[in-house]
């Protein structure tokens, strides 16, 4: 169960890095038109995500049973936070709500990808 608590310390602050990295790029979300704000927004998650050597953690997810995260470019923040209320229901903890600085889609993150691709074609 250490393990897995301390996994889930390292996920949470994870987040609270891609959130910051979110809040600080404010100025330059204002600026992108809002049909683009979600997919602008989870492109500086996955390049806060991508500039960490992410291997010791993917391989303590492996270890667990869990996502390794090497797929999460369409949502990461929504990935990264379910892998993190998996985990505290794991440790008998309550589950944390979606955080609430972020720019979430009204769509998937996949669905938004496939579109903003066509559209760019």
């Amino acid at each position: 169960m250490k393990a897995y608590t301390a996994l889930l310390r390292e996920l949470e602050i994870l987040q609270q890095e891609l959130i910051a990295v979110e809040n600080d790029s404010a100025e330059i979300l204002n600026l992108i038109d809002a049909h683009h704000k979600a997919s602008a927004a989870n492109l500086i998650h996955y390049l806060g995500l991508r500039r960490r050597d992410m291997r010791p953690l993917q391989k303590k997810l492996a270890a667990a049973g869990l996502s390794s995260l090497g797929r999460a470019e369409a949502e990461v923040l929504s990935n990264l936070n379910a892998i993190i209320v998996l985990l505290q229901h794991a440790l008998g903890k309550q589950a944390q709500k979606k955080p609430t600085a972020l720019t979430m889609p009204s769509v998937s993150g996949t669905t938004l990808l496939e579109n903003n691709t066509k559209s760019t074609g």
